[in-house]
């Protein structure tokens, strides 16, 4: 009897604890990291084409616009220019942003097709049906697998004209105060415990500038917070 009684107790045992997983597991993220930054692919039922987008740094309708203005034997650089969304240096021998998205100094955007990398010096060579574009961010020394965090500007309805986002390679242990200021766009106070500038404009006496972490606000004493490899910090103009 008392045999039995104890595996019924272990049993009831590890129900509770298969429970409590259960439990702990739903109170987590619905989203796995690969998730949260996998890259972003469109392709064309027509034509079989496909672009390919590194991380979530364009959204899945920039990624499609993108693809619509990827067609069977137009060059890689005709392709780029039309689609309104890649912006190429004045050289036109690499590519400036893409959507408002600017690299660091120390990164560059890189393009391949079927898994081949291809200079700029190539970017004349037409696109084939089924062929798969990609572009991703390599670093200084040709890495593809390189870390980031990225400084997002967000005027909204008051400063439109102010949204922009800039990708800078990860360090170790940054932290968000040290990436404002490496950005270049971003005047600190005195203190270095608020903003007082972004892109050279100024709050006006209505507005205010406030941070946020991967769409989570910040609280006052943040600036000294470390950041992980992917992280956005997203500077937004609000109503004060």
């Amino acid at each position: 009897m008392e045999g039995e009684q104890m595996r019924i107790t272990k049993s009831c045992v590890g129900i509770l604890f298969i429970f409590m997983a259960i439990l702990i597991a739903g109170c987590g993220s619905n989203k796995m990291p690969s998730e949260l930054n996998s890259d972003v692919k469109s392709t064309n039922d027509s034509t079989g084409i496909s672009i390919v987008v590194m991380g979530n740094l364009l959204s899945k309708s920039e990624v499609q616009r993108l693809e619509s203005s990827i067609l069977p034997n137009l060059s890689i650089r005709e392709s780029l220019v039309n689609s309104g969304l890649i912006e190429l240096t004045q050289q036109g021998t690499n590519i400036h942003s893409i959507q408002g998205v600017t690299l660091d100094s120390n990164l560059h955007w890189a393009i391949s097709i079927n898994g081949d990398r291809i200079d700029s010096e190539d970017w004349d060579a037409k696109v084939n049906n089924n062929d798969v574009i990609s572009i991703y961010i390599l670093s200084s020394d040709h890495a593809k697998d390189v870390e980031i965090v990225i400084v997002s500007v967000n005027g909204g309805r008051l400063q439109p004209e102010l949204t922009h986002s800039y990708v800078s390679p990860y360090t170790h242990e940054v932290v968000i105060r040290d990436l404002l200021k490496q950005s270049g766009i971003v005047v600190l106070s005195d203190n270095s415990k608020t903003i007082k500038k972004v892109q050279e404009y100024s709050p006006k006496m209505n507005e205010k500038w406030i941070l946020k972490v991967n769409n989570k606000l910040l609280n006052a004493n943040g600036m000294d917070m470390k950041l992980k490899p992917q992280d956005e910090v997203t500077i937004e103009l609000n109503n004060s």
